[in-house]
């Protein structure tokens, strides 16, 4: 059915252009892996920065406890 040409299009539109759909495939692969880059390269920056803190803050005793609250 693809050789005939008044076919293609009515095949194309019902099953997809597959050029076209490992296009979108690409860019979306594309797309997906920049949140989990930028992650880490935030995550990376912030080790970076905090590094050389000291004082109580740093040792990780900052922040909300896990124990219950009174009462």
């Amino acid at each position: 059915m693809e050789h005939v040409s008044f076919l293609r299009e009515p095949l194309d539109w019902s099953t997809g252009d597959q050029q076209t759909l490992d296009g979108m495939a690409r860019t979306w692969s594309s797309v997906s892996s920049y949140p989990s880059e930028t992650s880490d390269l935030l995550g990376d920056a912030v080790k970076t920065d905090t590094a050389t803190r000291e004082g109580d803050d740093s040792a990780g005793t900052a922040g909300p406890s896990n124990e219950p609250s009174p009462g």
